[in-house]
């Protein structure tokens, strides 16, 4: 039903809805599908793609909306999708057979107990137990982050600071993905 909503605010307002995979048109990522194409590499029988998220802009999906699977599908939907776009638009193929897994194995609230974490907090902004964590987003010392979220919450009651290690994250941190595309890659 939401994209139903979407499609009848494109007709009510007469715009237009794109969608696009953004990350192909950087030019190194062109630079890769045409050496691939222009066969300069030889035949690719076999692909090896890993994507690690660092603590400051990985964490970010699990202080967010992300954090609830609910909300976005998980990182395979929300974030992977890009991943896999490059890997069809790389080798001209589409996936024929996808197997994939995933667990939550760091960021949450029982992760970090298993590792003799004691002290929690909701948020990070103006919370003394936030001052040490390495992973808190503090909105109220980033001008832009307070002007956006911080200032906004009276609106619309989003909290954009959450703990990585707080309650309610339930989408994974650890993903495989075994793909067999149409040209048997």
């Amino acid at each position: 039903y939401k994209c139903q909503d979407i499609l009848d605010a494109a007709k009510r307002t007469g715009q237009n809805i794109r969608v696009t995979f953004n990350y192909r048109y950087a030019p190194h990522h062109t630079k890769i599908r045409e050496l691939i194409q222009n066969d300069t590499i030889g035949k690719v029988t076999s692909v090896h793609f890993e994507w690690l998220l660092n603590t400051r802009h990985g964490a970010d999906y699990f202080r967010r909306w992300h954090r609830d699977k609910r909300n976005s599908g998980g990182l395979l939907v929300h974030k992977s999708t890009h991943h896999f776009d490059l890997v069809n638009f790389w080798i001209g193929s589409q996936p024929e057979t996808v197997f994939a897994f995933g667990d939550l194995m760091y960021y949450g609230r029982e992760n970090a107990e298993e590792r003799g974490v004691t002290q929690f907090y909701t948020r990070a902004t103006g919370n003394p137990l936030a001052q040490e964590d390495p992973f808190a987003l503090h909105l109220d010392s980033d001008a832009h982050l307070k002007a956006m979220y911080l200032d906004a919450e009276p609106e619309d009651g989003y909290q954009r600071d959450q703990s990585v290690f707080g309650d309610g994250i339930n989408i994974e941190d650890t993903m495989g993905v075994l793909v067999q595309y149409q040209n048997r890659a």
